[in-house]
Order: structure tokens, then sequence, then C-alpha cells
């Protein structure tokens, strides 16, 4: 298999899949932010239980143990789901002109990144977090689980999986990541108006504007913070944070603290504040 190939599996593995999961047993909407949330809450899980127990089999046999854990869940529900023997669980079918805005940012961003490449130069703080990366890849195959830095070691995992070298897919982990920051912003954009009386193309035409004046704005021409900290942490630490800080604004707004301690949201706040703590220390 193709090292690319084997790194989008291992990032869907670790990333979306095990919060995917959750969500459909729990009959919940399915959001890509939440979804990111409980992933990264359960593979921090994983890599502290990996750490103190083992190595690196062990962070493997908890994925298989919790995988099958949510499909029996899943499936003992699907009885309960079944609508006319049609549908086991309601997948939301947005229209195609719905995933036209996603479309068009990795498109701008393959513009981007063809034109202003990633932030190689000398000296930078690439050079730390590519070092850090390589570090734990050693120690992966040594057997050995550092959880000093969860986001080097999960990009270390998608290494060490893929039997690939960094410079291999050096490029391809700066358009995946670039196109991941330049969404959450788009989404978190979203998330801020969702509640209004816009219409949902007047609601993806803000978030796009908005994700446009971030990434332009967010730092200096090609010296930004689109570009400069692509292996940093931040990357997904910074969405996440101002993700929770908008639902958790517009929870309180609408209502009181008490119904918001009783809300999805503040479960995932006391999922993502661990996280944020882990992957930014």
């Amino acid at each position: 298999m193709e090292p690319e190939v084997m790194i989008l599996l291992t990032l869907f593995a670790l990333l979306v899949a095990p919060g995917l999961l959750i969500q459909i047993c729990l009959n919940q909407r399915l959001r890509i932010f939440p979804i990111v949330i409980l992933s990264t809450g359960l593979f921090c899980v994983n890599a502290y239980l990996a750490h103190y127990t083992g190595g690196t089999k062990e962070i493997l046999w908890a994925y298989i143990a919790e995988y099958g854990s949510l499909l029996i869940w899943l499936l003992g529900g699907l009885k309960r789901r079944v609508i006319h023997a049609h549908c086991v669980w309601p997948l939301p079918r947005p229209p195609i002109f719905e995933w036209l805005p996603y479309l068009g940012i990795a498109s701008s961003v393959g513009i981007y990144l063809s034109w202003a490449g990633g932030y190689f130069e000398v000296p930078s703080d690439v050079y730390e977090h590519l070092s850090r990366i390589n570090y734990f890849a050693h120690r992966l195959e040594q057997g050995v689980v550092d959880i000093y830095s969860p986001w080097h070691l999960l990009i270390a995992i998608c290494l060490v999986l893929s039997n690939s070298t960094l410079d291999q897919v050096l490029m391809m982990f700066t358009a995946l990541l670039t196109t991941w920051l330049v969404v959450a912003f788009f989404l978190i954009a979203k998330e801020m108006v969702s509640a209004g009386c816009w219409s949902r193309t007047q609601v993806n035409l803000f978030g796009l504007i908005t994700a446009g004046v971030v990434c332009l704005t967010f730092g200096t021409s090609v010296f930004s913070f689109v570009r400069y900290y692509v292996f940093a942490p931040a990357f997904l630490t910074y969405p996440i944070y101002l993700y929770l800080a908008v639902c958790i604004g517009k929870r309180l707004i609408a209502d009181d603290i008490y119904t918001l301690c009783k809300s999805s949201e503040a479960w995932l706040v006391l999922i993502g504040l661990p996280v944020l703590y882990l992957f930014h220390r």
C-alpha cells in the first residue's frame, strides 16, 4: 500500500472513526469538531495506557477493544433504529452544493502552497517539531510509547505504520494540516451564526469570507500562522479552543449556567480541556 494512502487511513482511524462511531451510537447529529475532540481524547487515553502498561502493542490492543465495543454497541442498537427496513440511522445527506466550500478551500490551499510552499527556512521552529516527530518514530520502532507530546506521537505513528520518512510525506502533511486549519476556521465561523436567521448560503458565504480574512491577516505575507506553524500542536488545539469558546458563548446567551452544565457542550468542554492541555503543554 502506498505510504500516502496508509497515512490517510491511519489519520481517519485515530482522529475521525472513534468519535464518529460514538456520535452514531449516541444518536447525535454528526459534527466534525465533536468527532475530533472525542477521537483525540480517546487517543490520549490509549497513549497513556500504552505508556504505563507496556508499549506499542498495548495501544493497538486498546484500539481493537474500543472499536469492538463501539461496533457491538452500534449493532445492538440497529433494531431500535430501523425505520421501515430502509434506514438504520439518520445519516445526514447534504445537497451537493454543501460540499462546494470544502472543495473551494482545498483548491485554494493547493494553489497557495504551490506558490508559497511549506515554511522550511532556516532558522525556524519547524525543525524542532520535525526532530520531535523523528524522535517519537524512533522510540515507537523500539517498542516504547513516549507521551510528553501526543501531537508529535500522532504523526510519528502515521510514519511508522506507513513505513515512510518525513522527507517523503512532508508536503502531504503540509497540505493536509493546512487544509484542516482553514476548514476549521470555516466551521467555527459557521457555528457563530448558525442559530441566526441567515440562510444556508449566507452562512456558508460568511464562513468562507471569515476563513479567508483570518488566513490573510493572521501573520505577515508568506510568514503567517497558516504557513509557519504547520507541524505545531496549535494547528489542532487552537481551533478546538475557539470552537469550545463559541459553543459556550452561544449556550450562555440562550440559556443559563445550569442549563449549560447539563448540555452536550459541557461534556465536550470536560473532554476538550484535558486534550488542549495534553497536546499543547
